[in-house]
């Protein structure tokens, strides 16, 4: 039985035929002190209302006042519990504890001084220990606290302190979170009622064998409970029915019913219904399950052939190529119809009523009637030799390399020949590229079979070609030099025949004076020479024409040069 005035929390303890209330103590952070000190307490005397109050025990002595020697506290200072009409005991609340504890014991470091869950007495510090925040004394031990909304029991345990009797009845408590809540879960679709704990179904469900059910939908409880429709049935506002006709057609409450509509059966499923349109549906035309032809329509509930019938079969006239714009008009394979008109294919134009391919067609390349030489192909519009073209090579569209040239329909040099500096050279010949790519011949050789020779009728000598039929410095063979006075000819040296006339040195008829003692034949009438002041000192040939005498500038030796090859220095000329 509860003891009117009583808190929620507190326990009720019986000492000497007298009720004790001991409530739990919550203090605050302490100044002093040690885990797990003892916080024994003096006994204090407080006077209320003239009632003179000693902590073992209230005594009553209405109209007595307080003496000197008594403690005055406020009312909210203690708690005094009265149960019929016997002595009163008295408790100190938690700021008089607090401040007697701190001030007299002590708990420092942060520690806070609690009263022992375990041996809760008259005496409340007398069983109190100083323990750290988070934790709780118990059993002489300070323990972790135990996290809300439970509390510390008498054997140290976490547990709910209110205890049961907080719960109305059905409900119970539950041990997790010590709130009062159903004993048992509803089941099968059913609501709880929060208070009562019944059990029910919502609104317009029917409770059949403890699961609510929908009557007007269950296919199982169909109308009431237990009623279960055919297989191919539905339960529409509690009746099975069938989907393939009106009111139910496809779906519970579907009406199809009007002057273009009606429920069709579905193609293998005659229980099962949809709403079509019988003026425009080519599977229903006019009635369920009329069925158009291939290439039809259904028009007002008729199957019509929308572009036009041949022969019982619906074509389109505008792009049937075996009925172009008529029945019966083939359009021809390089054709197609359009807009009942035979036309070109595209890419091809229409030539003299030819379809062609201005790209490539020989007759009719880049327009009409125009038409390629022989040996030459229409390549992109464009007539080719494509034995030359880099960009058509053997073919259109065959692109050689850059610089490679296209040679009979092939991309690269014919046989003896070799790409230099992008073009093909036969350097079997040629004097600058002789056997290979940059190998120049000098004057006058020739390139015979890409190999450096002098020409017919002379011989190298020194580097050079000279006929040493008439060479002075090679007469008759390589470095046979004739007299400053001699000539060289039929490879033999032979006087000049210079005769001196009236203290004149003069040259025969048809020969031409080179020096005042050489004269030079008629077949080599190009007289050059130096004079004493060159290193070389004096010295002179007759050359043929188109030449003239000179230093070669590599070899150093006397020799008669191409003009072309010459340079006239200060006092010579040298050959290169």
């Amino acid at each position: 039985m509860r003891v009117p005035g009583l808190y929620a929390g507190e326990s009720l303890y019986a000492s000497h035929n007298n009720y004790i209330v001991a409530s739990p103590v919550v203090v605050s952070p302490g100044q002093l002190g040690v885990v797990g000190k003892s916080c024994s307490q003096p006994k204090l005397r407080t006077c209320i209302d003239g009632a003179d109050i000693q902590y073992n025990g209230c005594y009553q002595e209405r109209g007595r006042e307080c003496g000197s020697n008594w403690q005055i506290a406020a009312a909210t200072e203690v708690r005094c519990a009265i149960w019929l009409g016997r002595n009163v005991n008295c408790e100190y609340v938690r700021d008089q504890a607090v401040s007697d504890c701190r001030r007299r014991h002590g708990c420092d470091g942060g520690l806070l001084c609690q009263p022992d869950a375990q041996t809760k007495g008259a005496d409340l510090w007398r069983d109190g220990l100083c323990c750290l925040p988070g934790q709780t004394p118990c059993g002489g031990l300070c323990r972790p606290s135990c996290p809300p909304p439970k509390g510390m029991a008498p054997d140290c345990s976490c547990r709910c302190l209110s205890g049961p009797f907080r719960c109305r009845w059905p409900k119970i408590q539950d041990p997790d979170t010590c709130q009062c809540v159903c004993p048992d879960p509803c089941t099968g679709g059913k609501l709880q009622d929060p208070d009562r704990c019944d059990c029910y179904c919502p609104s317009g469900f029917t409770d059949c064998g403890g699961t609510c059910r929908l009557l007007s939908s269950d296919r199982f409880n169909c109308g009431s409970c237990g009623t279960e429709c055919l297989p191919d049935q539905h339960c529409c506002s509690g009746e099975c029915v069938f989907f393939n006709r009106d009111p139910n057609c496809g779906g519970c409450g579907i009406v199809c019913a009007s002057n273009s509509r009606a429920c069709c059966a579905l193609p293998g499923a005659a229980k099962s219904g949809k709403c079509r349109n019988l003026t425009t549906d080519p599977n229903n035309c006019g009635g369920c399950r009329i069925a158009c032809r291939e290439g039809q329509v259904c028009q007002a509930g008729r199957c019509v052939c929308p572009q036009g019938e041949c022969a019982g079969v619906c074509v389109d006239l505008r792009t049937d190529r075996n009925n172009c714009g008529t029945c019966g008009n083939h359009c021809s394979n390089d054709r197609v119809c359009v807009s009942g008109r035979c036309m070109c294919r595209t890419g091809l134009t229409d030539c003299s009523g030819v379809c062609v391919d201005l790209q490539t067609d020989r007759g009719h390349c880049g327009s009409c009637a125009r038409t390629c030489a022989p040996g030459e192909t229409c390549c992109s519009g464009n007539c080719t030799n494509t034995q030359a073209d880099v960009n058509h090579c053997g073919g259109c569209g065959q692109r050689c390399a850059p610089g490679v040239p296209c040679v009979n329909g092939m991309c690269g040099c014919p046989p003896g020949h070799r790409l230099c500096s992008g073009r093909c050279i036969d350097v079997r010949s040629d004097p600058n590229n002789c056997g290979a790519c940059g190998v120049s011949c000098p004057s006058p050789k020739a390139c015979v079979n890409g190999t450096c020779v002098c020409p017919a009728g002379t011989t190298e000598c020194n580097g050079a070609c000279v006929n040493t039929g008439t060479n002075i410095d090679n007469c008759g063979g390589c470095n046979r030099k004739c007299g400053p006075t001699s000539w060289c000819e039929g490879a033999n040296c032979v006087p000049t025949q210079v005769s001196c006339v009236n203290g004149t040195c003069r040259c025969p008829s048809g020969w031409t004076k080179c020096s005042d003692t050489s004269c030079c034949p008629p077949h080599l009438p190009v007289c050059g020479g130096f004079t004493n002041t060159t290193p070389w000192g004096a010295r002179y040939t007759c050359c043929e024409a188109g030449t003239v005498g000179a230093i070669g500038h590599y070899t150093g030796a006397w020799k008669c040069c191409p003009i072309r090859d010459a340079v006239q220095f200060t006092d010579h000329i040298r050959c290169y």
